[in-house]
């Protein structure tokens, strides 16, 4: 019985192995750009913002650290991403793919915290095997913010980066 169990479990590690064999890490950072909107009955206004991100990426899973600028209000806001993603390789050094998660945006100058249910893509360009040029879009839909229930928060981000895997 014991042999039995012992040679299941070796199957299912090698198993689970070769599932993520193209598991990699990598790290980065570049610029965003930034345009949260508030709408109410047709009438929408925005706050465009431009500034610096960072991100770690797991293969499937991608944290992002941003801080935006924003000129019209004078003031900052802190971003922070967890994305789930599913890779496509197109080429040996041309990857894309969809991506969906959580975005929490915070206005310094206002102490508000917004929440925002994202989907988008995203796309890598290699250069040899290790460096990379990534570009993300991702659109938002407000979700558990203290906002009255006939307004709409939404916001759009594109991120550039350059990034390394390791």
């Amino acid at each position: 019985m014991k042999k039995k169990l012992i040679l299941v479990l070796v199957i299912m590690a090698l198993a689970v192995t070769g599932a993520f064999a193209d598991f990699g890490f990598s790290i980065g950072g570049g610029a965003v750009y930034s345009d949260l909107r508030v709408s109410q009955g047709g009438v929408s206004m925005g706050a465009s913002a431009v500034g610096v991100s960072i991100f770690v990426d797991a293969t499937y899973v991608e944290s992002s650290l941003g801080c935006v600028l924003n000129p019209k209000i004078n003031g900052m806001y802190l971003t922070i991403s967890l994305l789930g993603k599913y890779p496509f390789e197109i080429t040996d050094n041309l990857i894309i793919y969809p991506t969906a998660g959580l975005d929490i945006v915070y206005l310094l100058a206002f102490s508000e915290m917004n929440r925002f249910l994202d989907i988008g893509a995203g796309i890598d360009y290699f250069f040899g095997d290790s460096f990379f040029i990534r570009a993300v879009g991702t659109y938002g839909f407000g979700v558990f913010n203290d906002v009255p229930s006939n307004f709409n928060l939404s916001h759009i981000k594109f991120r550039v980066a350059a990034g390394y895997r390791f």
